[in-house]
């Protein structure tokens, strides 16, 4: 027969492991806080930078080297504009507030200009090499390439076509 001092101390054993494994949840769950906020003001870091690239060329032009020596300062705040256009793109899509078919539209709508695809062109063997492991990522790159090999053999403005 159990005393009641042995129950007692099952139920204090209980309530002890049960704020572990609280305790253990909410570790957890700050640790992934803390990953996401600094992911996010990287981001927002990015997404500064190529707003400063499209604002100045010059600035552009220091920040991809080589790359730009020889383009005309228009496209250069193109690339860097349509760039910071693509980050927002990819945090809506990431964070769900893009369905498939908000991402096709958009994919149609910056590739669908000369700027858009001379962007896509340049930048779309490095966004393909930083696919791997992230699935959203994936689709998302297969979707403006879908869109940017419909536009290659038929560049009109998107939703004027039949």
């Amino acid at each position: 027969m159990r005393t009641a001092s042995m129950i007692v101390w099952d139920i204090a054993a209980l309530i002890l492991a049960g704020g572990a494994v609280v305790a253990a949840v909410s570790f957890v769950r700050l640790v992934a806080s803390r990953k996401e906020d600094t992911r996010l003001a990287a981001i927002d870091k990015h997404f500064q930078m190529m707003m400063a690239g499209a604002k100045d060329a010059e600035l552009g032009r220091a920040m991809t080297g080589p790359r730009f020596a020889d383009a005309p300062d228009d496209e250069v705040r193109q690339h860097f504009w349509i760039n910071a256009w693509m980050l927002s793109i990819e945090a809506q899509w990431r964070a769900g507030m893009f369905t498939r078919d908000h991402l096709k539209l958009s994919a149609e709508y910056v590739v669908g200009s000369e700027a858009g695809r001379r962007y896509w062109e340049r930048a779309r063997e490095a966004r393909q090499r930083i696919l791997e492991g992230d699935p959203k990522l994936a689709e998302l790159h297969t979707i403006f390439e879908t869109a940017y090999e419909a536009g290659t053999m038929n560049p009109v403005a998107p939703g004027t076509h039949s």
